[in-house]
């Protein structure tokens, strides 16, 4: 009985995050989707009469801070956010609840990438990045830490090694974020290719691929043999045994006949 309130209160615990997760997921997307920069006396004096944002005031300067630190990536926070508190009520995407340091890897690496595509228009007053940025208020389209990144070592890199570090994070955080199985859907890919080329039916590579697959099991099974220490009839193979033959043994007839009597 124990047992089960307590899985009880933990399955209630987590419908109430999930819950508070989600509502915190759509303030956020709704306070960023009607942000105005003229709504903070911060950014212009006087700033609006009546406040533009859905959210208000507080929406208002929640949605700044988050284009101020993460740039465009901030729009990715509310998706996160959803994403992780689904993970609290559907067991299949449970995993997302351990994992969400690569959720964090992946917005890093999205706002490294976002300021490498705003480094040519940073100084150009007249391009699309520019009017983005003054948009959302943000320094970089990477926001302070997509800059940050750049500046305190990517730089060394170049803009196309950074790149190529950034793309490397994305596929890896993407990787163990959906369980997406990048070796096996190669081979697959490999395997149609081939097929393809060699003329064969999806029929005959399909029973080739099961051959291949019962090859490697009997192998596999042979070698647990070997390690068990049974034959082919799967009964105990015996210890062998050594016999020095230097050492002549009397037979056993003519040991009984040279024994003499024993007197009564």
């Amino acid at each position: 009985m124990a047992r089960k309130a307590s899985e009880q209160s933990a399955r209630g615990l987590n419908d109430v995050l999930g819950a508070c997760l989600l509502a915190a997921a759509l303030l956020l997307a709704l306070a960023q989707m009607s942000f105005d920069r003229h709504d903070l006396a911060a950014n212009i004096v006087p700033p609006n009469a009546a406040t533009h944002n859905w959210i208000g005031p507080l929406g208002a300067h929640i949605a700044n801070a988050s284009f101020l630190v993460f740039g465009f990536a901030a729009y990715m926070l509310p998706m996160m956010l959803g994403f992780v508190s689904l993970g609290y009520w559907f067991e299949t995407l449970s995993y997302l609840k351990r994992r969400w340091p690569w959720a964090v890897l992946l917005l890093l690496s999205c706002m490294g990438w976002l300021h490498l595509l705003d480094l040519p228009h940073l100084k150009d007053a007249n391009s699309f990045f520019t009017h983005a940025r003054q948009a959302i208020n943000a320094p970089s389209a990477g926001g302070f830490i997509g800059e940050g990144l750049y500046d305190c070592g990517f730089d060394l890199l170049g803009p196309l090694g950074a790149g190529i570090v950034y793309g490397t994070l994305d596929l890896v955080s993407l990787l163990f974020l959906t369980n997406f199985q990048l070796g096996e859907w190669l081979r697959a890919l490999w395997a149609r290719r081939a097929r393809k080329l060699s003329g064969a039916t999806a029929e005959e590579t399909a029973l080739e691929k099961r051959a291949r697959e019962l090859k490697k099991q009997a192998k596999e099974l042979q070698e647990e043999v070997e390690r068990s220490g049974l034959g082919q009839d799967l009964q105990p193979v015996p210890e062998p045994t050594v016999r020095d033959l230097s050492v002549p043994t009397a037979k056993a007839g003519r040991s009984r006949k040279g024994s003499a009597p024993e007197p009564d």
